[in-house]
């Protein structure tokens, strides 16, 4: 039997709309009233989605939220709008500090904040670049932050202080105002590269 992409289409539209389904209200005996688990009824499709087990409640809906999805949800966008927002999401979270460790659960703006406090420039310099996700910078970029924010008044220095010494770096790095200029100039950072990681 063949089946031209237009009835497909209409199949697979149709059964999208049979997933759709009403909330049972009705709620199972409690478990704990039974004296002995053979007196509990199982309860069918309770672990294929169906009723809940012992309390039919719409955890979303109660929680303050909107209503459980019921069924396929479908959001329609072009590949040009998709693309956009891609784009733009992209650039946002690039031209930000943001983010936090992983480890510490601290913030990477606060981390660089921190380590200004206790004089120590390299965590500083390191907490910024993580904050932008950047991993693999010239010696000579990094030079450039750490200089950035040796900058910063240490008497009392500020999370906005130190993110608008960050962006301010940021902005010369998107120019390439700090790259190594030509093979040489290349050459002698990556020879550098190792001693500036072990400082």
């Amino acid at each position: 039997m063949k089946i031209s992409k237009r009835q497909l289409r209409r199949i697979i539209r149709e059964e999208v709309e049979t997933l759709e389904y009403e909330m049972l209200q009705d709620t199972t005996d409690e478990l704990l009233d039974a004296d002995h688990p053979e007196d509990v009824v199982p309860q069918r499709d309770s672990w294929a989605g169906g009723q809940n087990v012992s309390n039919q409640v719409d955890h979303g809906e109660a929680s303050g939220g909107g209503p459980n999805t019921r069924g396929q949800e479908i959001m329609k966008v072009t590949e040009s709008q998709l693309k956009r927002i891609i784009r733009h999401e992209k650039r946002r979270i690039l031209e930000s500090i943001s983010g936090t460790s992983v480890r510490t659960g601290e913030s990477f703006l606060d981390m660089a904040v921190n380590a200004l406090l206790a004089g120590d420039y390299k965590s500083a310099t390191e907490a910024i670049l993580n904050g932008y996700m950047m991993d693999d910078t010239w010696v000579s970029e990094e030079e450039a932050l750490e200089n950035t924010l040796m900058g910063i008044r240490t008497d009392d220095i500020t999370p906005e202080e130190v993110k608008d010494a960050a962006e301010w770096w940021y902005a010369q790095y998107k120019d390439g105002m700090h790259r190594p200029q030509g093979q040489e100039e290349q050459r002698e950072d990556w020879a550098r590269a190792k001693a500036w990681a072990n400082r």
